[in-house]
């Protein structure tokens, strides 16, 4: 896992948790985001971080663990096919 640390600045103020992680974690959706934040994986420590809608203040350090990234491998189905029309 990776650890990213990022300290909110005073144009953040009183924005949600999950907005402002979105826009400086390019790589993740916001929905993404949540998942991380659902999972114990970004902390606040002023607050105990529970769900997206953790209101920031300027000077909050977040820490966020990103997980490694995993590959994802398409696997091949022997599926039977009825053929209807064949020319």
């Amino acid at each position: 896992m990776v650890t990213l640390s990022l300290t909110v600045p005073a144009d953040a103020e009183g924005e949600r948790l999950d907005r402002y992680l979105a826009g400086e974690v390019p790589s993740y959706s916001r929905s993404q985001i949540q998942r991380l934040i659902d999972a114990g994986h970004v902390r606040v420590p002023r607050v105990k971080v529970t769900k997206a809608n953790v209101q920031l203040r300027v000077g909050d350090v977040i820490e966020v663990l990103l997980p490694d990234a995993t590959r994802s491998v398409a696997a091949a189905q022997d599926i039977p096919l009825e053929i209807l029309h064949d020319d």
